[in-house]
């Protein structure tokens, strides 16, 4: 296990469930969901 916190960008959805790299960075350690929603 690593002490880096490891952060995921969700550029398009929310997707979970087969997120791939959701599933590893969560593998490595503490990981932080990132959404950013615009008005476009």
């Amino acid at each position: 296990m690593s002490n880096v916190n490891q952060l995921i960008w969700f550029r398009q959805d929310l997707r979970v469930r087969d997120h791939a790299a959701l599933w590893h960075a969560c593998q490595q350690g503490p990981s932080i969901g990132l959404i950013i929603l615009s008005p476009e």
